[in-house]
């Protein structure tokens, strides 16, 4: 330093700079640590004559618990550290960092005089032997057992298994292992090889060899009839004392003891067959199995024959058959005994020849019943079959009653019949005809209707009804009678003809009049005329009707001479009062009486006796005299 403005004296110093060479390291190798130890061994080169070092847990994979070493004292010439680690930490890969400086200039620039590198130790757990699974067992001659190795492996290590001893004769490597020893073997394991920690104890098992049974008898196969229970007869083999008992996937028998020989079996349905399996055991070895068929047969089904027959005396018999076929079940295979008896409840007799499914009986001259016998495993007796040797004709059981009725025309008359009815007591069927006739009584007549019954042996019985026809029927007459009338003597109607109509025949009528006088009337021109109409059929059922006519004068004569004119003549040349005639609708001419009548009237306005008006009746004429 010096002083510009020389104010100051000026003074000097001497300083001193060691330059030291920098520090190399390179971490060589971590060697993989067992993590009991608590020491990993690092191999380091170093270069540059550092004197200080330090190790810290650092990284992407810090060990946990690692006490990091701070500035320790590097010896000159180190090639190898021993570093301590925590012996509880997990296996795994841990990283680190190592630094080596020099304690010289350390405070000025500790950068300049230090070197670092990265680093990674793999620690590893020892193997643990736990347990063999099974710790013991027992196979038979001829089969294998499997033996697992339980425990924790350090990377690289293996299990190996030996007979004898550890590190005896080596069987085989790995976690599980599968033996098939022919007499009874003990097995011994351990974790060993490729590891920085060491092998495990040993630990052992035995594996027990039973010799095989023989095979046994599962006793011989049984058929029953619609069985319930069956009962095996098995045998035990080469000391053995128990087996089992089983059957194929989807068998239905049901075992009351599936381990003992001699047991009752049920499940099995009829119409199927259930096979059964036998084995017998002796120590770990099941036996090879023997078989038995059980097999339930269906009880024998459709074992029908017919039909029941009525034949006649000297007639054959049809043959007896199987009208719903032939019969079902049992095993398949059929074999027939037919057999007779005289009432078909008792006395049953074997027909010696009648071996066949269906039997003809031929001609025989009583009833005889039949029955079949089936077997096929299994027997059925059929139902019993009546052939009747008829003896009997039919018979009348019930004959419809005569009828009677009205004729009508286009009537069908034989619909009144009715129907008898017939029995036979052989139950033969029988055919029924028929046949009319007729017979005719003057109007009446009579269709008898006889029937026949006959039976198939030709016996007949008849019977008959008669419809009785007859005509009590009066006609009809078509129309309306004529309705009562009263007319004028000159205006009397005839007497209309009318027409009517029979149910039966064909109908006449006749017409009838009369008079009669109307009581209390002096007029001989006031009457009643009765007129009658009867309608007659053929057989003289009549029927009439009647019109009254009252007849009656209401007209006056007629005068056919005209009246004298109206004169006045002198008291003293009074003419004489003329006769006239007169004529009538109803009374002829003589019949007709003209009165005369004359009287004497006043003459109006005339005091004169002799003045008066002389009035004439019956002629209407007045004359007036003067």
């Amino acid at each position: 330093m010096r002083d510009t403005a020389n104010v100051c004296t000026a003074t000097t110093a001497s300083v001193t700079h060691n330059l030291l060479a920098a520090p190399s390291l390179t971490v060589i190798a971590a060697r993989d640590t067992c993590s009991t130890t608590g020491l990993f061994r690092l191999q380091v080169s170093v270069s540059g004559a550092p004197d200080r070092y330090s190790i810290t847990a650092t990284g992407a994979n810090p060990m946990p618990g690692f006490a990091d070493i701070v500035d320790q004292v590097l010896a000159n010439g180190t090639t190898q550290l021993l570093v301590p680690f925590p012996n509880t930490v997990d296996s795994g890969t841990y990283t680190f960092q190592m630094s080596v400086r020099h304690s010289a200039g350390s405070n000025t620039s500790p950068s300049v005089c230090t070197s670092t590198q990265n680093f990674t130790v793999r620690i590893l757990k020892p193997s643990q032997l736990d347990s063999i699974s099974p710790s013991m067992t027992t196979i038979c001659n001829g089969s294998s057992a499997t033996l697992i190795a339980y425990g924790y492996k350090s990377p690289g290590a293996v299990w190996r298994w030996y007979r004898s001893s550890c590190g005896g004769t080596l069987v085989a490597t790995g976690d599980t292992i599968t033996v098939a020893p022919t007499a009874t073997t003990t097995y011994y394991v351990r974790a060993e090889a490729g590891t920085a920690c060491p092998a495990t104890t040993c630990l052992t098992v035995t594996v027990n060899v039973d010799p095989m049974p023989l095979k046994p008898y599962a006793g011989a196969d049984q058929a029953l009839c619609n069985a319930t229970v069956f009962t095996t007869a098995a045998t035990y083999t080469s000391s053995a004392t128990a087996g089992i008992w089983s059957q194929p996937a989807g068998g239905t028998a049901v075992f009351t003891n599936p381990n003992i020989n001699i047991t009752t079996v049920t499940g099995i349905a009829p119409g199927t067959s259930a096979t059964l399996i036998w084995s017998v055991v002796r120590g770990a070895c099941t036996s090879p199995a023997d078989t038995v068929i059980f097999t339930n047969l269906a009880p024998i089904a459709n074992n029908t024959i017919g039909p029941n027959q009525v034949i006649c005396l000297g007639s054959p018999a049809a043959a007896i058959g199987m009208p719903a076929g032939s019969p079902t079940g049992g095993n398949g295979t059929y074999t027939y005994q037919w057999y007779s008896s005289p009432n078909g409840v008792t006395s049953f007799t074997l027909i010696s020849s009648a071996t066949g499914a269906t039997y003809n009986p031929g001609s025989i001259t009583t009833t005889t019943y039949y029955r079949r016998v089936v077997t096929s495993g299994c027997t059925s007796t059929s139902n019993v079959v009546q052939i009747k040797v008829a003896r009997n004709a039919p018979v009348v059981a019930s004959t419809p009653p005569a009828v009677t009725v009205n004729c009508v025309t286009g009537t069908d008359y034989t619909t009144n019949f009715g129907t008898p009815t017939f029995t036979h007591a052989d139950n033969i069927p029988v055919t029924v005809t028929y046949s009319d006739a007729t017979t005719t009584a003057g109007c009446n007549s009579v269709i008898t209707r006889t029937w026949r019954a006959t039976d198939s042996c030709g016996r007949y019985v008849e019977t008959s009804q008669a419809v009785n026809i007859q005509d009590t029927t009066k006609p009809v007459f078509n129309g309306s009678r004529p309705a009562d009338a009263t007319v004028d003597c000159d205006a009397i109607p005839l007497q209309p003809d009318m027409t009517a109509t029979d149910n039966c025949s064909v109908a006449t009528v006749t017409k009838h009049e009369r008079t009669q006088a109307i009581a209390g009337s002096a007029c001989a021109s006031n009457y009643q005329i009765i007129r009658t109409w009867i309608a007659a059929d053929a057989c003289g059922n009549r029927d009439s009707v009647v019109q009254t006519i009252t007849v009656q004068d209401t007209t006056r004569p007629t005068f056919t001479t005209p009246a004298p004119a109206d004169t006045t003549v002198q008291c003293s040349a009074i003419p004489a009062q003329p006769d006239l005639t007169a004529s009538d609708n109803c009374t002829p001419a003589a019949g007709i009486v003209i009165t005369k009548r004359e009287r004497i009237e006043p003459a109006t306005g005339s005091t004169c006796a002799n003045n008066y008006t002389l009035v004439r009746t019956g002629s209407h004429v007045t004359f007036a005299v003067t």
